[in-house]
């Protein structure tokens, strides 16, 4: 049978799992810095609304992983949403709620009933922006789609995994991201700095 927290000895398998969850960003530096005018700065609050779809997909996060004996390698898609809480005078609407998206790749190791994993990758943002009366459209960017490939994340995270049955368990996780990203705007770009916690909830199976 194979244990709660790690794979079967010396056999290569692969887990995939799926998530909802929230996240809460802490306050960090925004600058606006558009052709022409004087820079906007701001300490940034962000809501996050992960259980909000009215505009956007909710938060979620998946993740593919190839095992061998208590290690392995992943993909992770953490669908992250930022929507500015305090804009600065001269800043109508700044949102990446289609997605401040991280796509990373993970080293995870099962140690003692847990897993643990860290990541690196890049952000890849869908922004909304007004500032100073100037809306961003909607296009460009990764094949005219409106996503931007914006900059560097890493991530660190412990997840629990409870089986319910031999292949598929139930799986929490607490997880840390960091992330730098540049941000178009009109005739400008954001320089936005994110530091946020994360609390996930899942269902996975190993196969």
């Amino acid at each position: 049978f194979v244990p709660p927290f790690t794979p079967r000895k010396s056999i290569a398998e692969w887990s995939f799992e799926i998530f909802g969850g929230a996240a809460y960003s802490l306050p960090t530096p925004l600058s606006f810095r558009q052709s022409g005018e004087e820079e906007l700065h701001v300490n940034a609050d962000y809501k996050g609304e992960p259980f909000n779809a009215s505009h956007a997909a909710p938060y979620y996060d998946w993740r593919a992983g190839w095992w061998k004996e208590d290690r392995a390698w992943e993909v992770e898609w953490l669908h992250h949403k930022l929507i500015l809480d305090n804009p600065p005078p001269g800043v109508q609407r700044f949102n990446i709620s289609n997605g401040f998206n991280q796509l990373t790749l993970n080293r995870a190791w099962a140690y003692r009933g847990f897993i643990y994993r860290f990541g690196g990758g890049a952000v890849i943002a869908y922004p909304y922006s007004t500032v100073r009366g100037k809306a961003h459209p909607n296009e460009g960017g990764l094949f005219d789609t409106g996503y931007y490939l914006v900059g560097p994340t890493l991530q660190a995270a412990a997840e629990k995994r409870f089986f319910v049955l031999k292949h598929f368990f139930l799986a929490l996780e607490a997880k840390l991201t960091l992330s730098y990203a540049r941000i178009p705007i009109q005739d400008g770009h954001a320089d936005v700095t994110n530091a946020a916690i994360h609390g996930l909830f899942g269902i996975g199976t190993i196969f």
